[in-house]
């Protein structure tokens, strides 16, 4: 089970993603409201889900850690981009630089365009747990489409991880807000209907 920083959704000052430690990895640090409760550790990567500011912005508290993302969102991530990493326009930029995220950490990289352009997904196969960001949430929740994302990426991504979840398993989704999933048919019964949701 990896370790879980939940993040709020109920307020603008303090809005965050979820953050996970998954052994020496901190998925999606989190927006700059994080920082008390990250103080304690000591990642040796940090990875981003994809190009948001409540997914990264406390990158910066770790300066000397190396920071990955899918090479889609380097662009966005590393100028960075105001209409993309915020798109209400409030600020909260951070300054780290992240590199396109290696194959031998550990984890599957899944890329999942369709919530925005760079966005990926993460899969531990022995625990067979997918770190999904905003690609889909509890009960068939997916996110919004922004303007670097579009409908047919996402619906083609969602498909993978159905299949991802038919043929190999997903024990756990534990998506970027709201609740963790567990169980295998639960876990595919709310990418299904992911993927239902978004055919509408």
């Amino acid at each position: 089970m990896p370790k879980v920083i939940y993040g709020r959704d109920d307020s603008l000052e303090e809005f965050s993603s979820h953050s996970y430690l998954w052994k020496n990895i901190l998925i999606d640090p989190g927006s700059f409201a994080h920082q008390e409760a990250l103080s304690g550790l000591s990642p040796k990567f940090i990875i981003a889900t994809h190009e948001h500011w409540d997914h990264v912005a406390a990158a910066d508290f770790f300066p000397n850690v190396p920071k990955y993302a899918h090479l889609e969102a380097l662009e966005a991530l590393n100028t960075p981009l105001p209409a993309i990493i915020r798109p209400t326009g409030h600020g909260d930029e951070h300054t780290s630089q992240f590199a396109a995220i290696p194959a031998n950490l550990g984890l599957e990289i899944i890329w999942t365009p369709g919530h925005t352009r760079g966005s990926m997904c993460l899969y531990e196969p022995v625990a067979r747990i997918l770190f999904a960001g905003d690609t889909v949430f509890a009960d068939g929740g997916v996110g919004r489409i922004f303007y670097t994302g579009n409908r047919e990426d996402y619906l083609e991504s969602l498909a993978t991880l159905v299949t991802l979840a038919e043929e190999r398993g997903v024990a756990m989704i534990c998506p970027g807000h709201g609740d963790i999933v567990e169980g295998e048919e639960e876990c595919l019964r709310s990418l299904r209907l992911s993927l239902k949701n978004l055919e509408f």
